[in-house]
């Protein structure tokens, strides 16, 4: 069975959250973008997957600036990265997960893992 057929999106689709900033669509078609200077992970996946598209289409940057303000580096352990952090918030509300679910899957799946920001598998 292919990988996305596997996959069980919600009906509500895969909106993000209000406040979630989106990007601007390139002027360019996504072709015009070279498969070499995407990270190993996502060269291995369906571009076309509805998390890929997503994963996309999100100004991760923006969490970085809101909750950079929150975390800081100085003593004890270094924070996660704020994409992993939002994403795995975002996947557990998307697919009704507990703290310890959503992990264990995220393992697992590797549209998951690129979601998250995660460069190889």
């Amino acid at each position: 069975m292919p990988l996305k057929d596997a996959v069980e999106l919600p009906e509500s689709g895969l909106s993000p959250p209000k406040a979630c900033k989106m990007k601007r669509p390139n002027s360019g078609s996504e072709s015009s973008a070279s498969a070499s200077n995407l990270p190993e992970l996502a060269r291995q996946l369906n571009r076309q997957h509805p998390l890929m598209k997503l994963a996309e289409s999100i100004d991760w940057s923006y969490f970085d600036e809101e909750f950079g303000r929150a975390l800081s580096p100085a003593g004890g352990r270094p924070p996660i990265p704020t994409r992993l952090m939002v994403g795995l918030h975002y996947l557990k509300g998307l697919y009704d997960e507990s703290d310890k679910s959503v992990v264990s899957k995220w393992i697992e799946n590797p549209y998951w893992q690129y979601f998250c920001g995660e460069e190889t598998f």
